[in-house]
């Protein structure tokens, strides 16, 4: 709630809602467990950008945090490998 309502004048709580409807959607909540057997992921880094939004990007994110500035830092490397490639 925090996340999403925060920055509203009159956040909304749960105990707005009536007690019937939160009694009936907490029935309908059902908990699962997943055993995860394989994991794969990319790295979405602006790649199929031109060179000039990549640039613009890394400018952005060298202004930020610490996280933001190893982002920079990663499509840096990404973008010289391409031009290297060429």
């Amino acid at each position: 709630m925090e996340r999403h309502e925060a920055g509203r004048p009159d956040p909304w709580a749960l105990s707005d809602a009536p007690d019937d409807h939160v009694r009936s959607q907490a029935r309908a909540i059902v908990g699962l467990e997943l055993r995860i057997t394989r994991l794969e992921a990319k790295a979405k880094l602006s790649q199929n950008r031109s060179e000039a939004d990549i640039v613009g990007a890394v400018t952005g994110l060298n202004a930020g945090s610490p996280t933001e500035r190893a982002v920079a830092e990663r499509m840096v490397r990404d973008l010289n490998a391409k031009a290297k490639e060429r």
